[in-house]
């Protein structure tokens, strides 16, 4: 037999068991680092598509698929990551809808079946995957912190950037909007002010302040950009967080400080026009709800007629400012059926599985809830267009690694409820 260190008399064996050990922490060290660098990466990446300057298309769908080399990365290094058993009802109902797609596309052509709509849906579910391996991999508080801050910072870079290259350019008191995915925009930016939110009174006084400042440019920013339903979501989270999470002496003032500005709002014309006609009403006629509605209303109904000789099969791809209604007018009633069971599926586990006390577990409800109230005025939410909507997703992603973790009780302690 081949002479080892491990067979040779002199060797000190337990010196070498500890350089062995030495050298396996190294590179597990390594590859968690290249894992992380990977994962924030996508991330910045992700929100740079919603920058005004990387709206051509080629950039846009570079950005946009980057998510792709994490997900190479855990299929190589943490395969049984990828395929874990909570990821099961994802990876089948997602490939579930694509061959139902290809057989409508196979039988009824020349009708399209194949659009964004399922690009979006099945990006989202590789950053539900891909999120759900790194955490397993990565889970700690101080990666959780670190990736909050990156997140809010470079949101917050964006949303300045949007106001010194379009929004300063744009009279809010017209009816043109900016020149820019103002929706998309607006939702990455509610995505951070969830996160500001949900873990602001965990941090010590001087972030707070900090972060104080980022909710303020986030917020204003999404006022100017006039995205009704971001601004829709933006009052749900808010409310839902403080009649929820917050001392009866806080709801009293903040429902009391609410009635103020409704009443001074109401009361001065400047103010009112300002806030009510341009902003809320987007310098729409308030007595026309189709123009109210920026049309909504008729498209609604020109969308609505073709359902009943559609309904099993579809009409194929569709746009229209309503993600339930086009999912069934697009795909028929089998494919809106496969796209209702995702989202019960994440919804359950969202609302009645995951700890909500939790900063990210709660972060995670607010911005599913807020989207899904998204996904009623908006054609593609809450998946995408394109990856708008990752934050939520990779929130997902984190919490249903958080749960599988929980149950066997190794999880991560983000936040402790106060008393």
């Amino acid at each position: 037999m081949a002479e080892t260190p491990w067979n040779n008399p002199n060797c000190n064996h337990q010196a070498l068991a500890e350089q062995s050990m030495n050298s396996v922490r190294t590179a597990s060290a390594r590859h968690n680092a290249l894992a992380l660098i990977i994962f924030v990466v996508a991330i910045v990446l992700s929100i740079c598509s919603q920058t005004p300057s990387a709206k051509g298309e080629y950039n846009y769908l570079f950005l946009k698929y980057f998510w792709i080399l994490p997900g190479i990365y855990y299929l190589v290094m943490r395969p049984q990551y990828i395929f874990a058993p909570q990821l099961r009802w994802i990876w089948w109902l997602t490939s579930l809808l694509t061959l139902y797609l290809f057989a409508l596309q196979t039988f009824n052509y020349p009708v399209i079946y194949f659009g964004s709509d399922i690009a979006n849906m099945v990006v989202s579910s590789l950053v539900v995957i891909v999120s759900y391996a790194f955490w397993r991999q990565n889970a700690s508080l101080i990666v959780y912190v670190r990736i909050l801050d990156i997140l809010i910072v470079s949101t917050t870079i964006l949303a300045i950037v949007s106001y010194v290259l379009v929004l300063r350019f744009v009279d809010v008191g017209q009816l043109s909007y900016a020149k820019i995915g103002k929706n998309s925009l607006a939702t990455i930016l509610l995505s951070a002010v969830v996160l500001i939110i949900t873990s602001f009174r965990y941090w010590k006084s001087g972030k707070r302040v900090f972060m104080l400042g980022c909710l303020f440019c986030l917020v204003v920013v999404m006022f100017l950009l006039k995205s009704r339903a971001s601004l829709l979501g933006l009052a749900f989270v808010v409310g839902y967080y403080i009649m929820k999470y917050t001392r009866i002496r806080t709801k009293i003032i903040a429902i009391a400080a609410f009635a103020i500005i409704v009443v001074i709002v109401m009361s001065i014309p400047k103010y009112y026009e300002i806030i009510v006609e341009n902003i809320l009403f987007a310098n729409r006629d308030s007595s026309n709800i189709d123009s109210l509605s920026s049309g909504r209303v008729t498209y609604m109904l020109e969308v609505l007629a073709l359902i009943p000789e559609n309904l099993i099969w579809g009409v194929g791809v569709r746009y229209m400012d309503c993600f339930p209604l086009m999912q069934l007018v697009q795909f028929g009633i089998f494919g809106a059926l496969i796209v209702a069971v995702y989202l019960y599926k994440a919804g359950l586990l969202i609302s009645f599985r995951f700890n909500k006390h939790d900063p990210l577990n709660l972060a995670t409800f607010l911005l599913f809830w807020a989207f899904m109230i998204n996904s009623l005025f908006e054609a593609q939410a809450p998946f995408g267009p394109g990856v708008k909507c990752f934050i939520l997703w990779m929130m997902f992603g984190f919490s249903l690694a958080d749960y599988k973790m929980r149950v066997g009780g190794r999880n991560v302690k983000i936040g402790k409820e106060k008393k």
